[in-house]
């Protein structure tokens, strides 16, 4: 059969091992869209725990990959002058390189992001993460592999053309296989499934006029700061109320830092979730304000620190989302959060921003007096929200994994990196990247998470 010579071929030429010419035209093009199409479903399949949800909108993005790879390999053969070779370059070439697909699924966790940050993990090793620098050198593998190839499939169908041009159509393909797998490497066919559970519903304008009784019954029960020793005040803030994963985060981190810090009665939680709305005041923005004041009062900003711990929704404007339908609640922005600790008068701070884009909250709230934290990079998604979650990605790994073990901060956050950065390699997910921003003056005055063995 036809086609079987074909996949043999195509098995010899990705082994650099050439022997005969056959030539399907269209046909080879379309097994090897078949055989890529159902080696990423299967690889994705197999990645992501159930529940999962097929996101078909993948498939045109292989089937966008392939009209590039097929422009590509037009230009080539025009540049071997042999307009006739189109379909068996592009064919071949993609059967050629399936088993490239497979390698790369298989072990690139995290690709660097651009060009230069590949020529960077190569020359540089230690000024990338581990994650990064695996992923360039897998890179480099793959380049050195596709474009001998590459370069075979060109001289193979065009024995006679001359060797420059044999040259000019490898870049060709090799461009066009480039672009395809960039473009391709965004997506997948399956992502966790979430279960859209609606919200309870509750007495809105009673919520409403509860605040004020809320707040005075939290605040009235903080201790006061010990003259001498620094104390350590927490702020828990959960802003979206449509998923029990944010009131999860925060309970557990009012809880975990009050273990550490011994500051179970220096803690405030301000909840959105309609289970919590009759005994916690709401995560509102005025709220924050008036809870922070209130520290103000309360601590010695020469000794005492406050760690205000966020999770929610993050846009990427950016700012914090925050919200509890039907009540009309205004977002968070960094100059927001600025402005509410600066009027406060609250000097040292350690700010933990669990939310996408939350690296966006850097540059606001950086300073030589602070230690800011944040579940993702600027221009990046953090993950594992999601009304059937019982915690993030960052939560998990970080408050509940990390800060068990670890002794200080640093080694807290990036044992928590480390465990974010594989499991989203695992599902095939862009790295958000979590962020560690340390001001050189508060150094020295980090709580410690326990005392080392």
């Amino acid at each position: 059969m036809p086609w079987l010579s074909a996949l043999r071929a195509a098995f010899r030429l990705s082994l650099w091992r050439i022997r005969g010419r056959p030539d399907l035209g269209p046909r080879a093009l379309v097994i090897a869209f078949a055989l890529h199409f159902s080696l990423d479903a299967w690889l994705s399949w197999h990645a992501i725990e159930p529940p999962r949800e097929l996101y078909w909108p993948h498939a045109i993005t292989l089937l966008g990959a392939f009209g590039v790879l097929w422009l590509a390999s037009l230009t080539a053969a025009k540049a071997l002058q042999r307009p006739v070779l189109a379909w068996s370059l592009a064919g071949h070439a993609a059967l050629a390189l399936l088993p490239l697909h497979l390698l790369l699924r298989l072990t690139l966790s995290q690709p660097p992001e651009t060009v230069f940050d590949w020529l960077l993990a190569l020359s540089k090793p230690a000024a990338l993460n581990p994650e990064t620098r695996h992923g360039a050198l897998w890179l480099l593998v793959a380049a050195i592999y596709g474009w001998v190839v590459l370069s075979r499939l060109s001289c193979w169908l065009a024995r006679d053309a001359q060797r420059g041009r044999q040259l000019l159509a490898t870049l060709w393909l090799a461009a066009g296989v480039l672009v395809g797998f960039d473009a391709s490497r965004y997506s997948t066919f399956w992502y966790p499934k979430w279960d859209e559970t609606p919200a309870a519903e509750f007495d809105a304008e009673a919520a409403i006029y509860a605040q004020p009784e809320l707040l005075n019954d939290a605040l009235s029960k903080l201790q006061a700061q010990t003259p001498g020793q620094q104390d350590v005040y927490v702020v828990a803030f959960g802003g979206d109320g449509a998923e029990k994963v944010f009131r999860n985060e925060v309970e557990f981190a009012a809880k975990r830092f009050g273990e550490l810090f011994d500051a179970q009665k220096r803690t405030v939680q301000l909840i959105n979730h309609p289970s919590r709305v009759q005994t916690t005041p709401l995560a509102t923005r005025t709220n924050l304000g008036v809870v922070l004041r209130r520290l103000g009062q309360i601590l010695d900003p020469s000794e005492d620190l406050l760690i205000l711990f966020m999770t929610s929704h993050g846009t990427e404007d950016p700012s914090l989302y925050v919200g509890l339908d039907p009540l009309p609640l205004n977002q968070i922005s960094p100059t927001d959060l600025k402005q509410l600790l600066d009027e406060a008068g609250i000097r040292w701070r350690i700010a933990i921003i669990s939310a996408c884009y939350s690296g966006g909250f850097i540059p606001s709230l950086k300073s030589p007096d602070s230690l800011v934290i944040t579940a993702a990079r600027a221009d990046r998604t953090s993950f594992g929200c999601g009304s059937g979650a019982e915690y993030t990605y960052f939560g998990r790994a970080f408050l509940i994994d990390a800060m068990q073990h670890a002794t200080d901060w640093r080694e807290a956050f990036e044992q928590a990196s480390t465990t974010i950065s594989r499991q989203e390699a695992k599902e095939n997910l862009e790295a958000s990247e979590p962020q560690f921003v340390l001001g050189d003056a508060i150094r020295n005055r980090l709580p410690p998470l326990r005392q080392p063995h």
